[in-house]
């Protein structure tokens, strides 16, 4: 199914960290089609070649994020799409009063971005080029 790889590159001014990229590739296992990011993972490059299932990146908790900005950016496509989506867990269902207000984003082409604001409450997206 999914995530081939997961590396973070960083990049050094000063002795202090001015970029960090996660790059995933859906060409291999993850389960259920579900990359969960975490805090610190705040830009995003997903390859979906060889993908035969729909990908799906989780966005941390809306609470844990305030005043910060995530991007996922879709850098290749087959013909798997990547949907971005509010914080869920196993009990939890993505409803209208999710921190995304139940609008998940999808990817369908290469090219295609949402970049999302934390204000501690709910998410807001303030830069796009998606459907």
């Amino acid at each position: 199914m999914l995530v081939k790889f997961k590396t973070e590159q960083q990049a050094f001014v000063h002795d202090k960290i001015t970029k960090s990229i996660t790059y995933l590739d859906t060409d291999t296992a993850l389960a259920g089609g579900i990359y969960q990011l975490t805090v610190n993972e705040r830009t995003i490059e997903v390859s979906t070649g060889g993908a035969s299932e729909n990908f799906v990146v989780q966005l941390p908790p809306c609470i844990e994020c305030a005043g910060l900005i995530f991007t996922v950016y879709m850098t290749a496509r087959t013909t798997t799409d990547v949907t971005v989506r509010d914080y869920q867990t196993a009990t939890s269902a993505d409803t209208s009063t999710g921190d995304l207000g139940g609008a998940d984003f999808t990817l369908a082409l290469a090219g295609q971005y949402t970049v999302l604001y934390s204000t501690g409450l709910q998410w807001i997206e303030i830069g796009e080029n998606h459907a």
